[in-house]
């Protein structure tokens, strides 16, 4: 439904983690979550009370052992059966893509509700493929003076295996001779990922398993990104707010820990901003960061 929200219609909080592996699929594919993602979503979907208020409400989905979906209120209790939802709700997702549209439309609780989503609009879907990451640092590269040997090699799969194993090889052996970076491996990201899904070290010097495992995935998925391995000094993101006009604005930081193997997600650090950026501009100067925020905020407008 194209319909858009009033200022007075409730909200639908609904956390749908996984959501980056889900825009790899078509929508007429059905996709199938992994038991720990889908607990993840039934557990932690009532910490979006934080986010709710008023007459919003809270999408809890079914858990992996078969406990229904249910709706929470804005304070995170559940919704008294035979309660009358509203009209319309207009849906307020972690991550937009075609599968939680199918699952929240087909979902009985909402059978007397009209749902509103956002669009999936192609400059989404653009700064939600991997792609876009090499984008930004080919930019940052030209625009800030990074050094070059940080960007990765993009390969598109070929015109049959033979031609995808040529490109994958040659990609790698570049990667390898760069003087940044572990030589004894290097970094694999497929198109729709993000830390833990998608992301994998792959050893050198390539093995006959390794490489048929790597042919795979480019060809599944149609390319993937060949990075140098990067010794970690420490995790951050910054956060970004876009204006219906389309004007960026920097958000917030993002300071959080992976583990050692395989660069997996492993948990944020909570403090106040102000902790958050004095933490940070330890590590860099407060004109490097001020630079870079604007810098990304160009490019993302």
């Amino acid at each position: 439904m194209n319909a858009y929200p009033t200022a007075s219609t409730p909200r639908l909080w609904v956390f749908n983690p996984g959501h980056e592996e889900a825009l790899s699929f078509s929508r007429e594919k059905r996709y199938t979550l992994s038991k720990e993602i889908r607990w993840m979503r039934h557990e932690l979907s009532p910490l979006l009370r934080l986010l709710a208020s008023g007459e919003d409400l809270i999408y809890a989905p079914a858990s992996p052992e078969g406990i229904p979906a249910r709706l929470l209120n804005a304070e995170g209790d559940d919704l008294p059966a035979g309660c009358d939802l509203p009209a319309e709700l207009s849906v307020v997702l972690w991550g937009l893509d075609d599968h939680i549209v199918r699952e929240l439309r087909e979902c009985p609780l909402f059978d007397s509700t009209t749902l509103l989503f956002p669009p999936i609009t192609p400059s989404y879907l653009r700064l939600s493929h991997r792609r876009a990451s090499y984008d930004l640092l080919a930019y940052l590269t030209d625009q800030l003076g990074y050094p070059s040997d940080l960007l990765p090699r993009w390969i598109e799969a070929g015109v049959d295996r033979s031609d995808t194993e040529l490109r994958l090889r040659a990609a790698i052996e570049g990667i390898k001779s760069r003087p940044l970076g572990d030589p004894t491996r290097v970094l694999i990201k497929r198109p729709y990922s993000s830390s833990g899904r998608g992301v994998f070290p792959l050893p050198l010097p390539l093995q006959e398993k390794h490489l048929e495992a790597l042919i795979g995935s480019c060809t599944r998925s149609g390319s993937v990104s060949i990075e140098p391995y990067l010794e970690v000094v420490d995790n951050w993101a910054l956060e970004y707010t876009r204006s219906e006009s389309g004007e960026v604005s920097f958000f917030a930081l993002s300071h959080f820990d992976t583990l050692p193997s395989g660069r997996a997600y492993l948990g944020n650090i909570l403090t106040s901003p102000e902790d958050l950026w004095e933490r940070l501009t330890s590590l860099m100067s407060e004109e490097a960061l001020l630079t870079l925020i604007n810098a990304q905020c160009t490019w993302l407008e």
